[in-house]
């Protein structure tokens, strides 16, 4: 028998207790939506022209 909720048990699997732990204390009761992109359009396109500039 697992003591943490779903969600907080996969947290602690992936980020470790503490990680999981400031994940709680931080955003307990609150509804979290991730983005699609992990990074934003403008990084993405400065990346990209400096990758296009090297080869």
């Amino acid at each position: 028998m697992n003591k943490y909720n779903e969600i907080y048990a996969e947290l602690a699997d992936l980020l470790g207790r503490h990680g999981m732990d400031l994940v709680y204390q931080n955003y307990h009761g609150m509804q979290v939506n991730f983005p699609v992109r992990l990074y934003t359009r403008d990084y993405t396109k400065k990346f990209s022209s400096l990758k296009v500039k090297t080869f």
